[in-house]
This record gives structure tokens, sequence and C-alpha cells, in this order.
């Protein structure tokens, strides 16, 4: 049994007065069944997770797909005073203000 949860004796004593023991093989069996389901589970959710993430629009909003993925990013957050960066390899190449950059378009 883990270290950090210990189960209280009296609840302890009524469990082993009122089971009867199992057998080592049959415990490893189930163990390991249950194992197999928990990662068959977990790994499902990941790919929801995943899924959702990647595929979520908020309802009534539409980002055009001429934007570049940071602007689409910025359009989508709904950011007020966003800076750009632009980075190659591990310099910064240009720093822009979105907001101004726009009023420049219009």
């Amino acid at each position: 049994m883990a270290r950090w949860f210990r189960m209280p004796s009296f609840l302890r004593q009524f469990m082993r007065r009122r089971t009867q023991e199992i057998p080592y093989d049959s415990a490893l069996r189930s163990k390991h069944k249950l194992t197999l389901i928990y990662a068959f589970c977990a790994w499902n959710v990941f790919g929801l997770l995943l899924y959702r993430a990647f595929s979520y629009h908020p309802e009534g909003q539409e980002i055009s797909k001429e934007l570049s993925q940071g602007r689409q990013f910025i359009q989508l957050l709904q950011l007020k005073n966003p800076q750009l960066y632009q980075v190659s390899g591990v310099t910064s190449v240009r720093q822009a203000d979105v907001n101004e950059e726009s009023q420049k378009e219009s």
C-alpha cells in the first residue's frame, strides 16, 4: 500500500474480517486489465482535448485565412495593444505594433 495514504486501522480490520483474500495471480491480472483500461481512456481523452483545442472557433467570429498565424491568434483572443515580434533563429528581426499597422492599411 502507498505510504502517502494510510488506511485507518478500524477500517482495515473491518475489511479483512468481511472479505476473502484475493489470490495473487488474480490480483495481478485485474491490475493489468485496469491499467490497460486506464491507458486507453487517458489516450482518448488526450486526443479529444487536442482535437478540441485545434478545431475551436468562437460562435459568430470569423477569422480570415489571408492573415498570418500570429494575426489570426491576436484576432481570436481580441487583445487590446498587441505587439508582434518576428524572430529568426535566436535574434529578433522585427517588432511591430499590430494596431498601428492595421490603421496604416485602412
